[in-house]
């Protein structure tokens, strides 16, 4: 039998050859293994990064356009999350990209490395974030005139719709929602209110209007009918009724560095209260800016006949009147009356979520009338928008909520607070009929007196790329044969964070 066998010095040559291929694999092997956990390490380290940036651009986009603030409340939140600028290699770079939006880039431009270095000389990591704001939706106007009724301002023919506020202790059905203070059984026509209960939608202040100044130009605050104007023989004014005397406080504050809230701006000139029969069938100015552009503020809150701002517990009727007013900035750069989305020097007035409406179709049933209801910007376009109408449709068949176009859209409605009872058959808006679109809200026999019905109109899937601006609208289709004056108190908010990353 033959067999084959290995000298004692092949035994050892081969070992020794293993010895120096393990040690020379050894080597790459190790290093792949350390640069393994040097990855590992970077992705955390990048993800901590991008969270950073993710905070910090929240946090100081809300400051723009004030960008020394934005920059500094970012750097300020970078820090919070363990990353300052300067410091450790760490850069913060934040850059101003609009308005409404900032870009925050965190940079480590010497991340850690474990065993990367015996191959490295350094790793730099960055991460970047960009957050806009959306501003609350403008209510009621692209104009710079806001209420102006059977008043032609500038040639432009009359809205038919006036801004017009009522006494605390009117009746819940005549539709002003924030200055009613109280909650009344509906039945109870007096205005007795030291007996009622609390109204939940109340405001002290009142109204917010929004005149936003785009350029820096002085712009003059006029106010129509700025005193209680009885009997005015306007109808832009018509005033309250001759026995009450509802007096309108009117404040302007000016612009601030917080975009997001009004609560701190700082009030610009006197307080303005309306006398008694001053002022009545012409525009007064109440006050000139100072050049600043931005956002002003104009409030407006009913008084009583003692110039408070709450009843007394035995109400009386001096707390139950109408006062209409309307609203005009008169700008040097424009003239007269113009349209925000079509001069981009026009200062626009509108309402701020919330807007008390008298409007009188000239119409007697054979047209419909067209309101402005608010701009929907198409960065909302996946969210929903929400109407409330307070009171809405005396007199009037039905109402549609039409897109840019003109078209109506879906929507969905529900009652979210009433005086009196829930209303029934009201499930289907296929009721409206009569050759109108389906989508609309059935408001005939005052079905929704001392009601706050809800209507949810869903964004997503219009068509936004036809539209020619951004204004939505409401169209009244009136009873035939018949006119009518409707009070409704308007609001509009949009349903989502009105802070986001977009990238």
């Amino acid at each position: 039998m033959n067999c084959s066998t290995r000298s004692p010095r092949e035994s050892i040559r081969d070992a020794g050859y293993a010895v120096v291929m393990t040690a020379l694999i050894l080597v790459p092997l190790l290093g792949f293994a350390g640069f393994a956990v040097d990855v590992g390490a970077w992705y955390s380290r990048a993800a901590s990064l991008q969270r950073a940036a993710d905070a910090a651009a929240l946090a100081g986009v809300i400051w723009q356009p004030d960008f020394t603030t934005a920059e500094a409340e970012a750097r300020a939140a970078a820090a919070r999350n363990g990353f300052t600028h300067g410091v450790d290699d760490i850069q913060v770079l934040v850059t101003n990209t609009g308005a409404h939006q900032l870009e925050v880039e965190i940079i480590d431009t010497d991340a850690e490395m474990f065993f990367a270095g015996l191959f490295l000389d350094n790793v730099t990591i960055g991460r970047h974030a960009v957050a806009e704001y959306a501003e609350p939706v403008p209510l009621g106007s692209p104009a710079n005139v806001m209420g102006f009724g059977t008043e032609s301002i500038g040639g432009e023919a009359p809205s038919y719709a006036w801004t017009a506020m009522m006494g605390h202790c009117t009746h819940s059905a005549y539709g002003d929602l924030l200055s009613l203070l109280a909650n009344d059984d509906f039945n109870n026509n007096n205005n007795d209110c030291g007996t009622r209960g609390t109204n939940p939608y109340h405001e002290d202040a009142g109204y917010e209007w929004i005149i936003e100044i785009p350029t820096a130009t002085n712009v003059d605050i006029n106010i129509w009918d700025v005193g209680n104007c009885k009997n005015s023989d306007r109808p832009v004014n018509a005033a309250q009724n001759d026995d009450y005397d509802t007096a309108i406080q009117f404040r302007l504050f000016a612009p601030d560095n917080t975009p997001l809230t009004f609560a701190d701006n700082p009030q610009y000139g006197s307080t303005v209260i309306g006398a008694d029969q001053v002022g009545c069938g012409v525009w007064t100015t109440l006050w000139t800016t100072n050049g600043t552009p931005g956002q002003w503020v104009l409030r407006t809150a009913i008084l009583d006949s003692d110039d408070q701002q709450l009843f007394d517990d035995e109400g009386g009727p001096d707390e139950g009147g109408q006062n209409y007013f309307s609203i005009w900035a008169d700008s040097p750069v424009t003239t007269n009356y113009c349209l925000t989305f079509a001069d981009a020097t026009c200062p626009g007035v509108y309402a701020n979520q919330w807007m008390p409406v008298r409007t009188q179709p000239p119409t007697d049933g054979s047209a419909p009338a067209e309101f402005y209801l608010a701009e929907i910007e198409p960065q909302h376009q996946s969210k929903t928008l929400i109407i409330s109408l307070w009171d809405p449709g005396e007199g009037m068949q039905s109402m549609e909520v039409l897109d840019p176009n003109g078209d109506p859209v879906d929507f969905t409605y529900q009652t979210a607070y009433a005086v009196k009872g829930t209303p029934v058959g009201l499930s289907n808006p296929s009721v409206c009929g009569n050759g109108i679109d389906p989508y609309c809200l059935w408001v005939t026999s005052a079905v929704w007196d001392g009601q706050l019905v809800q209507i949810e109109v869903p964004l997503a899937g219009l068509d936004w790329g036809s539209y020619p601006n951004d204004w939505f609208k409401v169209r009244y289709t009136l009873i035939t044969g018949q006119t009518s004056a409707d009070w409704t108190t308007w609001g509009v908010e949009v349903i989502g964070d009105p802070v986001r990353l977009l990238e």
